[in-house]
């Protein structure tokens, strides 16, 4: 089996360029974006948490974390010792979740997030998408 591929544009050393552009803009549009979905994510999740005093509800915060090169992760939460039990329940108190639910919610709009970021690093690469 052969698979053959022709190439008419660029030389082979401008085609290198013009990818570097594009990786580029991406990275820098994916953060962009992961950063928008951090802030989505727990805005959505301050709505959805159950609320006492408050203290689960204003301590969330979300971080950006770059794994590799290619790799983002972005983390919603909240360091209060109460809040996986408010999230999962336990034998004596049904769970109140509210992390979960947040993401459930926002997974379209996280999903045009993301296609908005590519398409735009891949105009602003040059790219007509």
């Amino acid at each position: 089996m052969d698979v053959t591929f022709e190439w008419d544009g660029l030389a082979p050393d401008e085609l290198v360029g013009v990818f570097d552009a594009l990786n580029d803009e991406l990275q820098s549009e994916l953060k962009s974006a992961a950063t928008d979905i951090g802030v989505r994510i727990r805005g959505t999740a301050q709505r959805l948490a159950p609320v006492d005093e408050g203290r689960l509800e204003s301590s969330l915060e979300h971080v950006v974390e770059q794994l590799a090169q290619h790799r983002l992760r972005v983390v919603v939460g909240t360091n209060v010792e109460y809040a996986p039990y408010q999230e999962f329940g336990t034998a004596v108190m049904d769970a109140q979740p509210y992390l979960r639910p947040a993401l459930e919610e926002e997974k379209d709009w996280i999903v045009d997030r993301v296609e908005t970021a590519v398409e735009t690093a891949a105009q602003n690469a040059g790219f007509s998408v």
